[in-house]
């Protein structure tokens, strides 16, 4: 009792001379004993197991004593433990082994308080490597996602972290494990959103589609071709994200129609439309909380967006050279050109061809007959000589709006 606590009931453990650390020296000392050969004794080889089965203790009572003296002991054991477990070609064992070094490395210890990062990933690829040779792909993974998570939080690595992910991926796949690696096509789908990699993003998307393929999921396909919509709103590309929503997986996973499907199609609309209101009572739909946490928020941004003075401008700025509020925007010679000699006031559809990159409609606009006085101004009319009345065409006088134009 006096051992373990010490004088005045206080513990001695983590001391150095303590009794966890002497228990490992005596376990170090059998170990380095199992190793030796003796004619004497007729003991013509080592016995590998009992001096792997030794230093293991050892090592586990250094790691459990503490101290400054204790931590190179036990990176010595274990790796001791891991040479051994080569030799005996037990790729199981020496995989264990290095993931506790690992472990060691991960944290600061009693004389180094910084952790050393790149022993850890070092340490930790080479325990996944020997997993994946026993067999232990699942293992693996684990191992694997550890480092993911350490090179993404405590170094704000995420380029990293995603490319750990994706060695995650292509093992479950060439494993056939497709559950696994949609959940692991999860956790890379949130790492790239949260540092906005949009392409990277859509090329994951794009894999883990064909991942719920396999897997007959529908819904999950459908939530997939959601986030790509509002990936490729966030780029600020509406032509990828109509091919998002034409995307041969999703329709023959019955896309179309569905609820997701309209709604992804009414966000798009109003997006391409340049309308802000209509864009965001779509994004305000429940529907979108269903897709992931990341791909959320940046439907929140594209909210945000959607209120500032950028996305009031898209339908003005979509008329070419022509700036400035639609209802502001007057016809100038450089839109009407005079050698066209259209009559304004007999026919304006040859006219509206000029606004095509708007997004106007020929169809929208029906023909005026016989010319209107609100609608459009009267030109200019010149008397001949035998006074026969002319109607001279000339745009740069006719003083319309695209407004009036469209009725």
């Amino acid at each position: 009792m006096s051992g373990l606590f010490g004088r005045g009931g206080f513990s001695d453990h983590g001391l150095p001379g303590s009794r966890k650390f002497e228990d490992g020296v005596e376990h170090r000392q059998r170990a380095e004993k199992a190793l030796k050969t003796s004619v004497f004794l007729f003991k013509f080889s080592p016995d590998y197991d009992i001096a792997a089965l030794e230093y293991k203790a050892a090592a586990e009572c250094f790691q459990e004593d503490g101290s400054e003296q204790a931590f190179p002991q036990a990176l010595h054991c274990w790796q001791k433990v891991a040479d051994i477990r080569d030799k005996q070609q037990d790729a199981f064992g020496a995989a264990r082994a290095l993931e506790q070094m690992a472990c060691l490395h991960s944290s600061s210890q009693p004389g180094h308080p910084k952790a050393d990062f790149s022993e850890f990933f070092r340490l930790q690829s080479e325990a996944a490597h020997r997993y994946r040779l026993a067999g232990k792909s699942d293992a693996a993974v684990r191992v694997l996602r550890k480092a993911a998570k350490v090179k993404e939080e405590k170094l704000s690595d995420c380029r990293g972290a995603a490319d750990i992910l994706r060695e995650c991926v292509s093992i479950h796949e060439e494993d056939e494990k497709w559950h696994y690696a949609s959940e692991i096509y999860r956790d890379l789908i949130s790492v790239l959103a949260r540092e906005r990699m949009h392409e990277e993003l859509l090329k994951a998307l794009d894999r883990h589609i064909k991942v719920l393929q396999r897997l007959g999921q529908q819904n999950g396909i459908h939530n997939a071709t959601m986030s790509k919509v509002i990936v490729c709103l966030a780029m600020d590309d509406a032509v990828e994200a109509d091919n998002a929503l034409s995307d041969d997986v999703a329709f023959a996973s019955n896309f179309l129609g569905t609820r997701e499907f309209q709604l992804a199609g009414e966000t798009l609309d109003a997006y391409k439309a340049g309308d802000p209101e209509a864009l965001q009572a779509a994004l305000e739909n429940q529907m979108w909380n269903f897709l992931p946490t990341e791909i959320v928020k940046m439907a929140r941004d594209l909210k945000s967006v959607c209120r500032g003075a950028q996305f009031q401008g898209r339908a003005s700025s979509s008329c070419g050279s022509v700036s400035g509020p639609v209802s502001q925007v007057r016809a100038s010679s450089s839109v009407v050109p005079v050698s066209s000699r259209l009559d304004l006031t007999r026919d304006v559809r040859p006219v509206l061809g000029c606004f095509s990159s708007s997004g106007v409609k020929l169809s929208d606009c029906p023909n005026v007959e016989g010319g209107s006085q609100s609608v459009l101004k009267p030109p200019a009319v010149q008397t001949s000589t035998d006074s026969t009345s002319q109607v001279q065409p000339n745009a740069e006088a006719a003083d319309v709006s695209i407004n009036e134009l469209l009725c």
